[in-house]
Order: structure tokens, then C-alpha cells, then sequence
């Protein structure tokens, strides 16, 4: 099962997978679902496209007015520059190209890389850290998914490394924020 190094996340996939400790689950027994809500949003925080570090060649082409148009909306809904935008486009069609089992998903913590119908790519490298690496400890955990989409998941956390250990950094840092809360209220309550 991999070494889970009392880890108190509760992980993605099988029901019965859960690290050795308490859970998350069992840290909120007798808490509303709206206190774990406000934790959670009092923890997490905008977290801007940042998966460009390294210097970039400028380009420069011509739009038609109307994708300009387009582009400009998609940007400022997003918070996004147009050269920050533009980049973020560019790397999503090169990994739909090469990973086809990829897709991009927003949410509250930013826009991030998913497995078609399934998990996020961090919560597979998560698990799969969890599994000591073991490729079919992997591959039966998220029995569900087919080889070929953890196998690109797995490349793509390699491809793009920084992103993918900051978002399981963020989720463990918000899972020990929470449980600090929790372990408060519980010595409020007596």
C-alpha cells in the first residue's frame, strides 16, 4: 500500500484508501458542513497562472477582430494580461496535443490540469508519492481510469513539475490548517 507517512488527507479514488491517522472526515465529526466551508475559504486563496517561469520569445500575429474580441473577454474574466493569457492558451493546446487525456478545469484555486471524466493530475501524484511510486499500486487504486490516462497524468506532473507539487503542497497545507482548526474548537468545546 506505500508508505503514508501519517498523512492525515483524505485521498481521491477508493473509498477504503486512506492514510494511516485520522482522516479528515473523522476530524469534523459534529461540525456543520458551513464551518468546514468558511475554514476552508478563510485558507484558500486566488492562486494566479503561474506554470511560465522560464523567459519567453515573443510573438506577434494578427487576430480577426471578433476572436480578439473573444480573447480579450476570456482574459479579463480570468485576470489574466493578454501576454500571460496567451501563454496559458498556447501551453493548453500543446498538452491537449500531446496528453489528450488532459483537460483543464476552473475552480477556486485556479485553473488546473484534470484527467478526462476524473481526478486532477496533482491528486494522482499525490497518491502516487503515497504508493512509494508503485506504478501498479497506482494502477489499481484508480482501477476506474484507464493506464494510458494516469500514465499521461503522470507525465504531465513531470512536464510541468511546479505546478503539480504546489497544488499538493496548497491541499496539505490547507488539510493541517483545518485540522488545527478543528483541534481548536475541539478544546473550545471541553
Amino acid at each position: 500500500m506505500g508508505n503514508h507517512s501519517g498523512r492525515r488527507m483524505m485521498r481521491p479514488g477508493r473509498a477504503d484508501y486512506k492514510p494511516s491517522g485520522t482522516g479528515l472526515v473523522t476530524l469534523f465529526r459534529g461540525l456543520t458542513i458551513e464551518s468546514v466551508v468558511d475554514n476552508v475559504l478563510d485558507v484558500l486563496a486566488y492562486t494566479p497562472y503561474t506554470r511560465c517561469t522560464m523567459p519567453a520569445n515573443p510573438i506577434t500575429t494578427r487576430l480577426p477582430e471578433w476572436l480578439e474580441e473573444e480573447l480579450n473577454g476570456t482574459f479579463a474574466a480570468s485576470g489574466e494580461g493578454r501576454s500571460e493569457g496567451m501563454r496559458r492558451i498556447a501551453e493548453e493546446w500543446w498538452t491537449l496535443e500531446h496528453f489528450p487525456a488532459i483537460e483543464f478545469r476552473d475552480g477556486v484555486t485556479g485553473r488546473r490540469a484534470s484527467v478526462r471524466g476524473g481526478p486532477d493530475v496533482w491528486e494522482i501524484a499525490m497518491v502516487e508519492r503515497d504508493y512509494s511510486n508503485d506504478r501498479e499500486g497506482l494502477y489499481e487504486h484508480f482501477s476506474w481510469i484507464p493506464r494510458e490516462h494516469l500514465d499521461q497524468a503522470l507525465a504531465y506532473a513531470g512536464k510541468f513539475a511546479s505546478e503539480v507539487h504546489g497544488r499538493v503542497e496548497l491541499n496539505e497545507r490547507i488539510g493541517r490548517q483545518m485540522e488545527a482548526a478543528c483541534n481548536a474548537r475541539a478544546r473550545k468545546a471541553g
